[in-house]
């Protein structure tokens, strides 16, 4: 079984007649299945990532990544202007990325995310907007349908104020998210057309004990899924979960949202994307193999070009598109043989790589 949003997607072009969509879309499938066995790319990448700023309004426990931004203005890095950040766009459009998702830092806190948005839908690419929630004030959010967005998140770290708040930092942060979801979904609702609602929560030691509260809170938000995502090291710890309580609490975690799975819960995540917590949180590398050299590409707001999301969260850079265009730097020889060390990396369990190695398993050994 596959990411439920993988399958939504088809069946909303399918009841929408989009057939040569459809078509296109099996193409680029087998395109990119054939790219992998051939060790060189046929097609350009499926899933893009313009990541929009690395500033943020929250504290979160989990992520280090708001003072990277303030160390490459120090320096001497400028950040892109709205003109340049479409030019990035422009060039994942024209290397044929089907859908682009944008995340921070905090997306909302660029003045320009709108125009960003709106402008990607312009380029026919499916659009998906990550955020904390905190800032989608009514205002914003008609912004968010006039852009005409797919699909977005909004991170609820517990089924309590008090369980998020201590995770996300900020007191309040939960009222905000929560009513943020519940705004979107009533003006999705007045509206008849709108972006698929999805809340996320990243699962750790202090919000383990919530998930199976957080999804039946869920359902009273008008939203559509919930997605949970096992917590990565992606902040240097020397063991993600040193304590072996806590290790099991974790695990058992991942063994109720499969349950629940399983029962028809509305959940995100494939069944074997919840398999993976188990490993994730025992300190065990993952089974599958990595993809994301031929499916996946994402660019910084510094112009910094990184294979996926793991990699820019630990900043290994492969280049920047002010020194290579997206298309030369994809198609390059130096790119190519990256692609065999990347093919080889189990650090992640990232729901936004690991389920698109999921996707396309059933080809090829792991």
């Amino acid at each position: 079984m596959f990411r439920k949003i993988y399958l939504d997607f088809v069946w909303k072009n399918l009841k929408g007649g989009r057939l040569l969509w459809l078509t296109s879309l099996s193409w680029r499938y087998l395109a990119t299945h054939l790219s992998m066995a051939a060790q060189k790319p046929l097609c350009g990448p499926i899933l893009g990532t313009l990541v929009t700023n690395y500033n943020c309004n929250l504290d979160c426990l989990m992520c280090d990544l708001p003072p990277r931004s303030a160390e490459l203005k120090k320096a001497g890095r400028k950040e892109f202007s709205t003109e340049e950040m479409k030019e990035v766009l422009d060039q994942m459009a024209a290397l044929g990325i089907l859908g682009v998702g944008f995340t921070g830092g905090e997306p909302l806190l660029r003045k320009d995310i709108f125009e960003l948005l709106a402008h990607a839908k312009k380029l026919s690419m499916i659009t998906h907007l990550n955020t904390n929630g905190t800032l989608l004030d009514e205002a914003r959010a008609r912004l968010v349908l006039e852009a005409g967005v797919d699909s977005l998140n909004i991170s609820v770290d517990g089924a309590t104020a008090k369980t998020h708040d201590s995770i996300r930092g900020v007191p309040g942060s939960h009222e905000k998210a929560v009513g943020a979801l519940k705004l979107m979904a009533k003006l999705r609702r007045e509206a008849g057309k709108g972006p698929r609602l999805k809340a996320v929560c990243v699962v750790q030691e202090k919000n383990c004990h919530e998930v199976e509260a957080l999804l039946e809170e869920g359902e009273s938000w008008g939203i559509d899924v919930v997605e949970f995502i096992p917590r990565q090291n992606f902040t240097g710890e020397e063991e993600l979960v040193p304590d072996e309580k806590a290790r099991e609490e974790l695990v058992a975690a991942g063994k109720t949202l499969l349950r629940r799975k399983k029962e028809g819960a509305k959940i995100e995540n494939s069944a074997g994307m919840l398999k993976l917590f188990e490993p994730t949180f025992r300190g065990k590398p993952s089974p599958l193999k990595c993809y994301s050299g031929y499916n996946s590409l994402t660019v910084d707001s510094f112009g910094e070009i990184f294979t996926c999301v793991p990699y820019m969260n630990w900043n290994i850079s492969e280049g920047n598109v002010k020194e290579t265009d997206l298309r030369t730097f994809w198609n390059s020889g130096k790119f190519s043989e990256r692609r065999k060390e990347i093919s080889n990396c189990r650090r992640c369990t990232l729901n936004c790589q690991a389920e698109l190695n999921i996707l396309f398993r059933p080809f090829f050994k792991t």
